[in-house]
Parts: structure tokens; sequence; C-alpha cells
């Protein structure tokens, strides 16, 4: 489906299967990530159009959001992330960023 994917990475993984290219900044993204972050239905869909990601084309994370509030029955919700600790550990692979926290507060 994508285009020069033969030789790349998933922006999100780092898997290198079944890459799809966003058309306008050319990132690369696995099908599995691309079917567990934004939908089976939407992934479908995108197969018979131009895709762009999420980052070229924010409202699919708004109609993500909308759906999350829908979800949960509240439209203040407040998402916040950290890629690393500050916790110093004796770990040599500092790369691993299997520490990374997110916080979700509904209120």
């Amino acid at each position: 489906m994508g285009q020069d994917c033969s030789e790349g990475y998933c922006t999100w993984c780092g898997g290198s299967n079944e890459l799809v290219s966003c058309k306008l900044c050319k990132g690369l993204f696995c099908t599995k990530c691309l079917k567990k972050n934004l939908g089976v239905e939407l992934y479908a869909g995108m197969q018979d159009t131009s895709w762009h990601c999420c980052s070229c084309h924010p409202n699919l994370l708004q109609k993500l959001s909308l759906q999350l509030e829908k979800a949960v029955g509240s439209a203040d919700i407040i998402v916040s992330s950290s890629g690393s600790d500050s916790d110093s550990s004796d770990d040599s692979d500092d790369s691993d960023d299997s520490d990374a926290k997110v916080n979700v507060t509904i209120r």
C-alpha cells in the first residue's frame, strides 16, 4: 500500500513489516499499529484513499478524542505523557522507552 517502504521502520513501534507511507510527510507506519491505534474501520477506509498521518492530518485525532469523550462520558479529559523517567537506574542502555509514563485525568 505504501510506496518506498522497503527499507524503513514504523514511526510508532519500529517494526518493518507491512508499512504504509503518509502521502505528505512520507512517515512510515505498520498496519498493525494503524489498526491498533486508529481502529480497524479507519484502516479499512484508508485503503481506498491517499492516507495522511495524524501529524499531517490532525482531525484524525479529533475524531478519536470525541469517541473517547463519548465513551467515558466527559468532555474534560487531560492527557500528559513523559518519555523518560527522572530516576537514575543502573541500566547501561538508556534507549529503551519502556519506562515511558502516560497520565490520564478524567474529571
